[in-house]
């Protein structure tokens, strides 16, 4: 609430204001308490939440970010009466990253809209790309998310001054388990027509497999069940058995401490 408040009452101000100033103004902070609470106080959490995990869980990444959330996204029946929501939603996020720049703003926009000419990410969101397409396109709808997201840019400046932890950051986004084996794979751009390389992280364990008997047994162990569960959660429809197979690998072969011996 207290984070509404100082944001309610510093959005029309300049970006150099401090926040002591407003310590000089005459400020009605029962009326202020009672409307931002009722009309802010939710869509300032989602904000926050959606940074805090761009930033920690997905290590500032920007196109692993989009493509996992947009993801997400694109089951929902509302997709298509949401898309502002979501791509200020995003963008915010992206923000963050590029905070220590005047145009962050712009550069947030420029992030999001280089990961929409990918193709395979285009392909994932196909319902709905020409839509999004079609916004980024119209250099009105382009001015009003500008504006947007400098209206945002206290809820960013709170989440670097409060929320963000370099130490979070680091345990949120890695897996010693799943770094031992790196694979890597080519990938063609369409767009550059070139090749480049990327590394894919393997776990030892094998989606929906407790023991073969083809294959020597190996410890299905991670430590981070975050990431575990982002990378084994990926079907388009619930799976009983896949589910099964979830729970019984966070029961049985999570090794947290193995993360901090990684720093030994």
């Amino acid at each position: 609430l207290t984070i509404t408040l100082v944001y309610k009452e510093m959005e029309g101000k300049s970006r150099d204001t401090e926040v002591n100033d407003i310590r000089k103004t005459t400020i009605d902070w029962g009326g202020l308490m009672k409307v931002s609470s009722k009309k802010n106080s939710r869509q300032i959490e989602e904000v926050l939440v959606h940074i805090f995990d761009f930033y920690h869980f997905y290590g500032s990444r920007g196109q692993e970010y989009i493509e996992y959330v947009w993801q997400s996204w694109a089951v929902q029946p509302s997709i298509n009466d949401k898309l502002d929501e979501y791509i200020e939603r995003t963008v915010t996020a992206l923000a963050a990253a590029r905070f220590e720049y005047d145009d962050f703003h712009v550069k947030a926009i420029g992030d999001f809209e280089q990961v929409l000419k990918i193709p395979s990410f285009r392909e994932k969101i196909k319902s709905f790309v020409d839509k999004l397409d079609a916004k980024f396109a119209d250099a009105s709808y382009v001015d009003g998310l500008k504006s947007e997201i400098l209206r945002s840019r206290f809820i960013i400046s709170i989440f670097h001054a409060i929320f963000k932890s370099k130490a979070l950051k680091h345990y949120c986004s890695i897996d010693p388990f799943s770094v031992r084996s790196p694979r890597y794979v080519k990938i063609k751009s369409k767009l550059k027509k070139t090749t480049s390389q990327r590394i894919e992280y393997q776990y030892p364990a094998k989606k929906g497999v407790f023991h073969s008997s083809n294959v020597p047994e190996v410890p299905q162990s991670f430590a981070n069940p975050l990431l575990f569960l982002r990378d084994f959660s990926r079907d388009n429809d619930p799976n009983a058995s896949i589910s099964a197979w979830l729970f019984c690998q966070l029961a049985f072969n999570l090794q947290f401490d193995e993360i901090n011996n990684e720093d030994e």
